[in-house]
């Protein structure tokens, strides 16, 4: 009865885990997919067409004296070894639409 548990049903037990575990990932897979596919409106979908897709972080958003609502977003660009260097923009909105522009330090 030993040998029949060691040989036979540990091996179908890894097998059959393995099998799931593979499910997982490719589930996974087309989950990314779908969301890298999927086509976002406003801030987030004019971030996503001039920076790539989540590139940019959104940092802090500020309400000027209008009334009018602006974000402070960060661009990181990273260097092998090196810590990370930051590209500071402005984003608001106008009537033709969102734009941007670089904040000088």
């Amino acid at each position: 009865m030993l040998k029949f548990l060691v040989f036979i049903l540990i091996p179908v037990t890894l097998v059959v885990l393995a099998i799931f575990i593979e499910g997982l990932l490719e589930l996974y897979k087309l989950k990314r997919e779908e969301e890298n596919s999927l086509a976002r409106e406003g801030m987030e979908g004019y971030l996503d067409q001039q920076f790539g897709y989540k590139k940019v972080r959104v940092f802090k958003k500020i309400y000027d004296a209008e009334g009018a609502v602006r974000y402070m977003v960060y661009l990181p660009s990273y260097e092998w070894f090196k810590a990370p260097n930051y590209q500071w923009y402005e984003v608001f909105s106008t009537e033709q639409g969102y734009k941007h522009c670089e904040i000088e330090r």
